[in-house]
């Protein structure tokens, strides 16, 4: 751990995480303002989960640097907080244009990330690696 990492790991960590996921999985990143713009019983819980995510992420910023995308693996737990945290802001986001709008807009969004993980999964042939490790 050390304080010189932290300028390396905030330019890899966030590069792999869209290289690999896709810029919708970085809807996550509006969880703060809908919980701000839009109170109710689930804010704390908004919060409480992004809290978890930067904190994370935060743990492994002064971590040695490693440049290549499979040093995500550190940042696991918090992809489930970060996924639903995203639909949460494109469900809350979406509800202004009414239960249909809000509904085509969660498909949208778990196909496009269920979508662009596959088809990195398959490109960088991540299901194959047990090839190498025989």
């Amino acid at each position: 751990y050390d304080l010189a990492n932290v300028a390396l790991n905030m330019s890899v960590y966030p590069r792999s995480f869209l290289e690999t996921q896709g810029l919708a999985a970085f809807a996550f990143l509006l969880a703060p303002f809908v919980a701000f713009a839009y109170r109710g019983e689930r804010r704390v819980r908004r919060l409480l989960y992004f809290l978890f995510v930067v904190t994370v992420f935060g743990c492994y910023l002064l971590y040695t640097s490693f440049p290549e995308w499979w040093y995500l693996r550190f940042l696991l737990p918090a992809f489930p907080f970060v996924f639903i945290l995203g639909a949460d802001a494109v469900s809350t986001l979406a509800v202004r244009f009414g239960p249909v709008a809000r509904q085509v807009a969660l498909i949208l969004f778990g196909a496009l990330i269920v979508l662009v993980g596959a088809a990195e999964s398959s490109g960088r042939r991540v299901l194959r690696e047990w090839d190498g490790e025989r």
